[in-house]
């Protein structure tokens, strides 16, 4: 069989253009991705004055005990949102009020 001359078979022909009114979209750059990655749907921003500290685990000291043993403390586990719930009690657990007080860590 004879080929046409000016064209070989193992060349493809160029791909068609986008269609009208459609954009070309720009891949995002490193740090818009790196954005991407540290936000969630709560916001998660850290907001110290009001506690919030989103998918964190938190400590307090406990008075008197903390001072004679510093690894003993009181831990809070944080939602996405920032509210920390802690057991506070037998059959209890308070959201956003801390048995010992504010979270230090």
């Amino acid at each position: 069989m004879a080929e046409a001359e000016g064209s070989s078979p193992l060349l493809l022909p160029p791909p068609p253009p986008p269609p009208l009114g459609m954009a070309e979209v720009e891949a995002p750059t490193a740090a818009e991705t790196d954005k991407k990655q540290f936000s969630c749907a709560g916001g998660g921003v850290m907001d110290v004055e009001r506690s919030r500290f989103p998918y964190c685990v938190v400590w307090t000291p406990i008075p008197v005990l903390t001072w004679f043993f510093p690894i003993i403390g009181h831990m809070g586990i944080c939602t996405s949102t920032g509210v920390i719930r802690d057991f506070a009690g037998p059959y209890f657990v308070s959201e956003d009020n801390m048995a010992f007080g504010k979270p230090a860590k």
